[in-house]
């Protein structure tokens, strides 16, 4: 499942915020220096969707705050829950 992001960085606390348009947007508490944020993403995604890192990646955006996330295994319902 592909998912749009949008991406706030050096956040108090990492957490989803809910959907804003098509994007899901997120709050991450790292910087976007040396990948510290998309780094971040991934292990906060993961364990908030309760799937293994491996497979949640960045599919495109790497630099942008604006990011294309994959992640193999993920309940379309768990998406819907931050639409409520």
């Amino acid at each position: 499942m592909r998912i749009s992001i949008k991406v706030i960085a050096n956040a108090a606390q990492t957490e989803v915020v809910g959907f804003v348009g098509e994007y899901l947007k997120l709050r991450i508490a790292a910087a976007p220096e040396k990948g510290k944020a998309n780094k971040e993403i991934i292990r906060f995604l993961a364990k908030e969707w309760r799937l293994p890192k491996h497979a949640v990646q960045i599919e495109s955006g790497h630099t942008s705050n604006l990011k294309i996330i994959r992640a193999q295994g993920l309940n379309p319902e768990r998406l819907r829950a931050y639409r409520a």
